[in-house]
């Protein structure tokens, strides 16, 4: 399988999985699975932050020709703050806001004495940024770090920013016959652990770290008990990240999983979307059926992106 393929069916994932969980945000699994069953289908057309912050960050990485310039990424993410908001988490819409109005990217996210940005708004959107990794780009790590901290300025969404770029970048890399559920969760461990180095000041006892390194075992978890312990794979990304995790490592060949993350119902469109650029990034675009990828109404956009970035990178 072409690595290009790879990446754009990790681009569609987002998109698909953003889409499928859209009818859905927010709801319980009890009342998703009272209400519409198992979710295999589109149920409200259209995606919202996760689609529309994953191509911000793609176009950001075009417009500077590959090279690792915050610049860029302030000027596509405030591009899209002046399409539509629509979906976008409270910590993610006040830093973008300051962007536009001029304040340096570096000062946008900032805590204002409190500590807020412990959403999944940075794991969401770096699909694009999995292709540094995935090219060996040196200063890749510290980019993602600058990216995450644009918006997120707490060591836990930059160790899950770091830590799905690095998944991402795995699956893209693997054969997905010799894809190994212990390589991945080391390979997001090692990345998360990183985080730790940044904005200590706001380190708790909830460690995403080592809440990823049991990925594994959660696999094993009969999903109502993931639900419980997880909170329902709420938008707190030391919830969100591991619980979408859990269901991709059940089942990462399939499609399946991505159903089974979605019918959870809680972050319906995110949760859906990790998974979703996991399962494609691994199995590249056959392993959506039609009526998900052809339906899609972003699809269009989402391939493109993909494509111009496999030409930026020279990636077949």
């Amino acid at each position: 399988m072409k690595t290009r393929d790879k990446i754009i069916g990790m681009f569609l994932g987002v998109g698909i999985g953003d889409s499928l969980g859209k009818c859905c945000e927010g709801w319980n699994y009890e009342l998703v699975r009272t209400t519409y069953g198992r979710i295999d289908r589109y149920i409200v057309p259209g995606g919202s932050d996760d689609t529309q912050l994953s191509l911000a960050v793609a176009e950001g990485l075009l417009l500077s020709s590959g090279k690792l310039d915050m610049d860029a990424q302030v000027k596509a993410h405030v591009k899209a703050f002046h399409e539509s908001t629509q979906g976008w988490g409270p910590t993610t819409y006040g830093a973008v806001r300051r962007l536009s109005q001029g304040v340096p990217w570096n000062l946008a996210g900032a805590r204002g004495g409190r500590i807020t940005g412990t959403g999944n708004g940075t794991a969401l959107k770096v699909a694009g940024a999995a292709l540094l990794l995935l090219q060996d780009i040196p200063g890749a790590f510290e980019f993602i770090h600058q990216l995450c901290s644009m918006t997120h300025q707490t060591s836990l969404a930059v160790s899950a920013g770091l830590a799905h770029a690095s998944g991402l970048a795995y699956c893209l890399e693997t054969d997905v016959t010799t894809f190994k559920a212990a390589e991945f969760v080391k390979v997001v461990v090692d990345a998360s652990m990183l985080g730790r180095a940044y904005f200590p000041d706001t380190l708790t006892e909830d460690d995403i770290t080592e809440r990823l390194a049991l990925c594994g075992d959660y696999a094993e978890w009969p999903p109502e008990r993931c639900v419980a312990e997880m909170d329902g794979g709420r938008s707190y990304v030391y919830c969100s990240l591991p619980f979408s995790y859990m269901f991709f490592l059940r089942n990462p060949t399939s499609v399946e999983s991505l159903y089974d993350v979605v019918s959870m119902g809680s972050d319906a469109d995110t949760n859906a979307g990790l998974v979703g650029a996991l399962v494609g990034g691994l199995n590249g675009t056959a392993v959506f059926p039609p009526h998900l990828a052809d339906e899609l109404e972003a699809s269009d956009r989402l391939v493109e992106m993909a494509d111009r970035l496999c030409d930026l990178f020279k990636i077949v």
